[in-house]
């Protein structure tokens, strides 16, 4: 039996108090220039986190090293580490994280290089480069890792280099070398499927057989979110405006507007098929992340440029708690078992813990 579960209220009291902080003078100790790093991903048990740094040294650029990859690694809430692993790109696509295998996958070059890297002893490989005169897949811009398996959009191409579509596509490592695996056709589904009705906008990947796209119909004047699921494309819900949503295998988090600029935010569970509204009529959340059964958003004050966080557990309905309140604006990670974020101010890092220590 379907249900709708309305969520009307947002406990503001900071339940989540396991924490601690890395201050800018600890983090440049280890020749670190704080404000230009860039952040990838965080480690399930969060004893490590990863960012990637732009490389203004002229002789290292000249060698072919214009970005490196930052490993931070921690212990007793203290930073004890950071690898630095000089990479041989001149230019970043994306970074993809495989947090089974502790590996991490640099994409750069326009799209012609993948370098793979062990995370934990930070050894580095070049694994696929691009070779003249030979068909293959130019990646980017998205790079997803997901059960351990790479997937990439990007288009294929012949031996001239002769464009042969837009396609999201799993890249297997074989002992012949990388191989690329069409699955579907992001020009027939984002160009031509839909061209009678309206105009694809926002999408998101959950893996190569799983994204989301959202479709203006301008005969319906609405907004649809589309699922693409193993090669099945279903329409989830409809409002005059949809937008950012993040999602993973079994649940979705998105945002209506009415024609009033009235905000709601849902939630469905495609198992149970459970649909949850989160928080109150008024409120406006941005930056969703959806981890396993837990989601966390941000409320933002624009003119004060800070935040609060909150996090919702479906076992309790997505009933919001705040875990940081009047923060300054920064980039955040999630690790992938749910259970700890990181968090970029402009006084350092704090790392700290999904899971409740009290009630």
């Amino acid at each position: 039996m379907k249900k709708f579960f309305i969520i009307l209220s947002i406990i503001s009291v900071a339940i989540y108090a396991d924490s601690y902080s890395i201050a800018v003078d600890d983090i440049s100790a280890h020749n670190v220039n704080y404000k230009t790093i860039n952040p990838c991903a965080l480690s399930n048990g969060a004893s490590y986190f990863m960012a990637t740094e732009r490389v203004y040294d002229v002789k290292k650029v000249a060698k072919g090293n214009a970005y490196d990859m930052l490993i931070f690694r921690f212990n007793n809430k203290k930073l004890v580490k950071v690898d630095r692993i000089h990479l041989k790109l001149y230019q970043l696509v994306n970074v993809a994280y495989d947090n089974i295998k502790h590996r991490i996958y640099v994409v750069g070059n326009r799209g012609n290089k993948i370098i793979k890297i062990d995370a934990l002893s930070g050894a580095q490989k070049t694994i696929f480069q691009y070779q003249k005169g030979n068909p293959g897949f130019k990646m980017g811009p998205f790079v997803i890792c997901h059960d351990s398996k790479l997937y990439a959009t990007g288009w294929f191409y012949d031996k001239d280099q002769n464009w042969l579509g837009d396609y999201i596509a799993r890249i297997r490592f074989t002992k012949k070398g990388v191989r690329f695996k069409r699955i579907a056709s992001l020009d027939y589904l984002f160009r031509y499927a839909y061209t009678s009705r309206g105009t694809v906008h926002t999408n998101y990947y959950v893996s190569g057989n799983l994204f989301y796209f959202s479709l203006i119909d301008q005969i319906d004047k609405k907004t649809h979110l589309m699922e693409f699921r193993n090669k099945k494309v279903t329409t989830i819900d409809s409002a005059h405006i949809l937008s950012t949503f993040a999602a993973n295998d079994q649940r979705i988090f998105y945002i209506t507007k009415n024609k009033k600029n009235q905000y709601s935010h849902y939630l469905k569970n495609f198992v149970t098929g459970e649909k949850y509204k989160i928080g109150a009529d008024g409120d406006r959340f941005t930056y969703p992340f959806m981890v396993k059964d837990r989601l966390v958003v941000l409320k933002t004050n624009i003119k004060q440029k800070t935040f609060n966080a909150y996090v919702g557990i479906e076992k309790e309905r997505y009933l919001l708690m705040r875990f940081l309140k009047n923060e300054t604006l920064g980039a955040m990670k999630i690790s992938e078992d749910a259970k700890y974020y990181l968090f970029m101010s402009v006084d350092g890092m704090k790392i700290g813990t999904l899971l409740r220590n009290e009630k």
